[in-house]
């Protein structure tokens, strides 16, 4: 409200919860998936880049032809933590006013008295999502590896 003070805007802003949480999370997940790619194109060996620029290879083209294959090999691995992290933090969204799994949990088990049943439903659906995500990050990382 503030900010918007400053650019002369004194109306009231209201945001949708869901939006407010998708921002918010994609923006944490957005600066650690930089850092990643940061680093893995840190990571490549500097004579690559020489070699394409000697090439007379445009920019574009050496990025996404010799660059960008070698940065996803390195990145994959660390995304997949990033991601898994993002899938942990969705429980956070709970304080913006959002109903998630884990506060419908909570409130299913308040209102029958059965919070082993509804909490072991949520941990399930938690261990579904990530079981799967990390059978599809490995297919990636294999895929990605080097040799295949």
């Amino acid at each position: 409200m503030y900010v918007a003070q400053i650019f002369g805007y004194y109306d009231y802003i209201e945001i949708n919860a869901f939006l407010t949480g998708a921002i918010s999370i994609g923006i944490i997940s957005g600066a650690y998936s930089t850092e990643v790619f940061r680093g893995a194109i840190q990571s490549i060996d500097k004579g690559q880049f020489e070699a394409c620029h000697v090439l007379g290879l445009k920019k574009y083209i050496y990025f996404f032809k010799v660059i960008m294959p070698q940065m996803l090999r390195l990145a994959i691995p660390n995304l997949s933590n990033v991601w898994q992290i993002t899938l942990k933090d969705t429980s956070l969204i709970s304080v913006t006013g959002l109903v998630e799994i884990m506060r419908q949990s909570y409130i299913a088990a308040g209102s029958t008295r059965d919070p082993l049943f509804f909490y072991s439903f949520a941990a399930l659906l938690y261990l579904m999502l990530t079981y799967l995500s990390m059978k599809f990050i490995n297919k990636l990382e294999k895929n990605y590896s080097r040799g295949y």
